[in-house]
């Protein structure tokens, strides 16, 4: 079949690395992350696309992985954690979306952060998205830790939710790096 994409280095059509080289008429071995160039046998891939204005050459990451699937969850970690409870004085608790809470705030960057994960390209958008819900997540439990108050004898603590988005924050911030480390390997 004939092609006007010319031979050359383009973005790996899966993603596994950096750039594969077309021989302009089938997809070759040859593969190349951060200068460096190795093998790795991959057949049975289309002729490369043209990269448009906003294409980066950024390797995505494949559905299909263990890598993937750990963002998913921690997206939905910090889904499920601004829903939970941000305050607990004894058996009584506060919810993190109620009445203008940062739960709120956190729910929307989870949403964001599933809008990122979705595009595979935007790597550094989840792990942003991870890092804004780490901040909401630590200034509210600083400011809860910080309170003296206490109601027959119980001091307010810091709830599961609130400490499920900071525990998915920090998940979401390491996960570009180790995504982009595995789509190099």
């Amino acid at each position: 079949m004939p092609t006007s994409t010319p031979p050359g280095w383009h973005p790996d059509p899966v993603g596994g690395h950096e750039l594969r080289y077309w021989d302009g008429t089938t997809w070759t071995a040859h593969v190349s992350d951060g200068g460096r160039q190795s093998t790795d046998a991959l057949a049975g891939l289309g002729v490369p696309q043209a990269q448009g204005a906003g294409s980066t050459g950024t390797p995505k990451v494949p559905v299909a992985s263990g890598i993937f699937a750990w963002a998913a969850v921690s997206v939905a970690a910090l889904a499920v954690g601004s829903l939970g409870p941000w305050i607990t004085l004894g058996a009584i608790s506060v919810n993190g979306t109620g009445h203008g809470r940062d739960g709120t705030v956190t729910l929307v960057i989870a949403g964001l952060a599933l809008i990122a994960l979705a595009f595979r390209q935007w790597v550094w958008g989840v792990g942003i998205c991870g890092l804004l819900g780490l901040i909401v997540a630590a200034v509210d439990i600083a400011d809860i830790n910080s309170r003296d108050s206490q109601f027959f004898g119980l001091s307010p603590q810091p709830g599961w939710g609130i400490i499920l988005c900071a525990l998915a924050g920090v998940s979401l911030i390491a996960w570009p790096f180790v995504a982009r480390t595995a789509t190099r390997s």
